[in-house]
């Protein structure tokens, strides 16, 4: 639940402090910014200040939000690319590498050749 006014006798009761002693601590923490109100003497009420929405005065935290967001997409997406399309040098390399392996040792290629024949019968 939110309050915009509470009693300073609600408050004392709630936070176990004397009646006589509340208006200071309140007080307080007023100054010490650890609430937005203002401390009404007269009525004895403590009166919350409105929180301003950033939003809704500038544009500015938004289009630093959508930026971060713009960044994040493009580095998934790059990412992304990047495990899919290996880069041209390395699928040459792996040609390569593929092509001494048979040259060195055909006859191991030739074995798992007949081996990928046997499971056809």
């Amino acid at each position: 639940m939110c309050y915009s006014r509470i009693a300073l006798a609600d408050v004392a009761r709630k936070l176990d402090v004397p009646a006589e002693s509340i208006e200071y601590v309140c007080c307080k923490a007023v100054l010490d910014g650890v609430l937005d109100a203002n401390v009404d003497p007269a009525g004895e009420n403590l009166l919350s200040l409105q929180a301003i929405d950033v939003y809704q005065c500038t544009p500015d935290p938004m289009r630093a939000f959508q930026r971060r967001c713009n960044f994040l997409s493009e580095v998934h997406n790059e990412a992304v690319k990047a495990m899919r399309f290996p880069p041209e040098i390395t699928k040459k390399k792996l040609q390569e590498g593929i092509m001494d392996e048979e040259a060195e040792d055909p006859a191991k290629f030739e074995d798992m050749a007949d081996l990928d024949g046997e499971d056809d019968d």
